[in-house]
């Protein structure tokens, strides 16, 4: 029953009224017995429990992310005031005449303190409430302009791009922070398939559903644990070695796409690649 493997030789009724979530097929089901007095046996009583699960993780995950942006904007400011002096002393050492070996450690203190500027400015962004400037826009030509953005890393690691495009309505959306969430997306996708050597597709999907619209990502890449998924969209979390990452970037995903009253959520499973599913509110539930 609903791959109940864990209660197995052992009677349901012994939970007597006790409560347990149970994950089946990538939905959460609430199990609940009663035992029935004097008649032997018990009542099983199942309900499907994903929908209230799923709202209750964004209520959590948007209080969690408020907290952190608040604490993230108030680190950022002070670091950036110096950084600035390091940035403007450093250029100017670079425009003076010098040996090689003091060139090469100037343009290295240069290098990273332009790689913290960019770590500077993804703390920032995250912790900024995003402002829209929605603008009339064909949402699958966005995404080919995203494609267009990542075609080189496509290129160089061997990855096909299928589009299976529906007609979609004309979206009143911030074209620069939806085409940034496609482009996280798809450089995940291809950071995964390259530093794994698995999987050689990635999908893209757009569909409308009721008054939504939709948008599938997929790739049959390495896939993502079960523990890593539940963590996908906290900040700072990365799977990716030290250095390579600030772990904002689905986060940022999170933050534009919420902003817009749309959704993203992830399906995946170990050797089975992921699949990034995104919905915008349609032309009529959309805000100015």
């Amino acid at each position: 029953m609903l791959g109940l493997s864990h209660v197995s030789n052992k009677d349901l009724c012994d939970y007597g009224g006790a409560s347990e979530w149970v994950e089946f097929s990538g939905k959460t089901y609430s199990v609940r017995t009663y035992r029935r007095e004097g008649k032997g046996g018990c009542i099983v009583v199942i309900r499907d429990i994903t929908r209230e699960r799923d709202l209750e993780e964004r209520a959590f995950q948007s209080e969690k992310l408020a907290s952190i942006g608040q604490m993230t904007a108030t680190i950022a400011h002070e670091i950036k005031n110096p950084l600035t002096a390091v940035m403007g002393y450093s250029e100017m050492l670079m425009q003076r005449a010098m040996d090689d070996p003091t060139k090469a450690i100037i343009d290295k203190l240069h290098s990273a303190a332009l790689r913290m500027e960019r770590i500077i400015n993804e703390l920032l962004a995250f912790s900024r409430k995003p402002k829209l400037n929605r603008v009339k826009t064909d949402l699958n030509e966005l995404i080919d302009n995203a494609i267009d953005m990542v075609s080189e890393a496509l290129s160089v690691h061997g990855i096909n791009i299928i589009r299976e495009y529906s007609d979609l309505p004309v979206l009143n959306i911030d074209r620069g922070l939806i085409e940034q969430v496609f482009i996280n997306i798809l450089s995940n996708a291809i950071q995964a398939i390259a530093d794994s050597g698995r999987g050689d597709t990635v999908r893209i999907v757009t569909h409308r559903r009721a008054d939504r619209v939709v948008v599938e990502l997929s790739d049959n890449g390495p896939g993502i644990s079960a523990e890593d998924r539940k963590r996908i969209f906290e900040p700072f979390f990365t799977t990716k070695p030290a250095g390579k990452g600030t772990g904002l970037g689905l986060s940022l995903c999170y933050n534009f796409v919420t902003a817009h009253r749309g959704s993203i959520s992830v399906r995946s499973e170990v050797g089975r690649g992921t699949t990034f599913v995104i919905e915008f509110p349609g032309p009529s539930e959309q805000g100015d």
